[in-house]
């Protein structure tokens, strides 16, 4: 994946689309995946970013999501760690058909953007 689709995927997990899907459901597999991705985007972005993914996470607006999505590629593209990690947890939610969706829509407003090389507010 690239790093502005990566961005858009853990923007979106994040979401507060991602948790009302299973919000009631903590514990569960898909849960503990999105809660570890956090944390660890939590652990690598600046302060602003930390008050992003706390305002994606609580569902607080106006969101963020430009920017933290933003944060996320430019840190993907020179961190093939962190790259890699991030990856492997987007892919693992994927398996999750109830976060499949999510990743899918992500995906196809990042390709948006690459072809038209703008980012505005985006809106999930």
């Amino acid at each position: 994946m690239d790093p502005l689709t990566i961005g858009f995927a853990v923007v979106a997990l994040l979401g507060a689309k991602a948790t009302e899907e299973f919000g009631t459901q903590a514990g569960s597999a898909a849960w503990q995946a999105v809660h570890r991705l956090g944390e660890l985007v939590r652990s690598r972005v600046s302060p602003d970013g930390v008050r992003a993914v706390d305002a994606v996470a609580t569902d607080d607006t106006p969101h963020p999501l430009d920017g933290l999505a933003e944060e996320v590629a430019t840190i993907v593209a020179t961190d093939a760690g962190f790259k890699d990690a991030v990856e492997k947890m987007v892919r693992n939610a994927e398996q999750d058909r109830r976060l499949a969706n999510i990743v899918a829509v992500a995906r196809d407003h990042a390709k948006q953007i690459n072809q038209s090389g703008t980012i505005g507010t985006i809106n999930m």
